[in-house]
């Protein structure tokens, strides 16, 4: 994706990044892209603005965090789009921008064409996304357990 979102002049900024929204709001996705628009600034502390687009790996340790406290503050400070990434479930939610609130607007798995409206450049299919957890091997069990 990233090759995709240089060629759309966008800014890809990867954790640990602070993005400071409105009012007192800190989060830090675990990815951010930010269109040439002037809406978001890059300064020494991180970005200030919403950026176009968000994605958040959901864990299983901060799921509520990612799927309802950022996600009302993303929408109240005008993110575009926020893809939450399901790596237990291998889907990414697509969630769009109406009025001031982030709605779900799509939930793709495995073949599924992840798209991006501010960013069209950026698609893949969803199962690229979870491709390395099928090399990821279990741990041996101990002998003589």
């Amino acid at each position: 994706m990233l090759p995709s979102v240089r060629s759309a002049s966008a800014r890809w900024y990867g954790a640990p990044v602070d993005v400071f929204l409105t009012g007192d709001s800190v989060v830090q996705p675990d990815f951010s892209v930010v269109l040439p628009d002037e809406r978001v600034r890059r300064t020494t502390r991180g970005l200030e603005g919403p950026p176009d687009l968000v994605v958040e790996v959901v864990s299983p340790s901060n799921r509520d965090h990612d799927r309802l406290t950022k996600r009302a503050l993303y929408g109240l400070a005008g993110v575009r789009e926020d893809w939450l990434v399901d790596p237990e479930a291998r889907a990414v939610e697509t969630l769009v921008l109406g009025r001031d609130a982030l709605h779900g607007h799509a939930v793709r798995t495995g073949g599924d064409t992840i798209g991006s409206p501010p960013v069209p450049e950026a698609a893949f299919a969803a199962a690229d996304v979870f491709a390395s957890l099928d090399d990821i091997e279990e741990p041996a069990a101990p002998a003589g357990a």
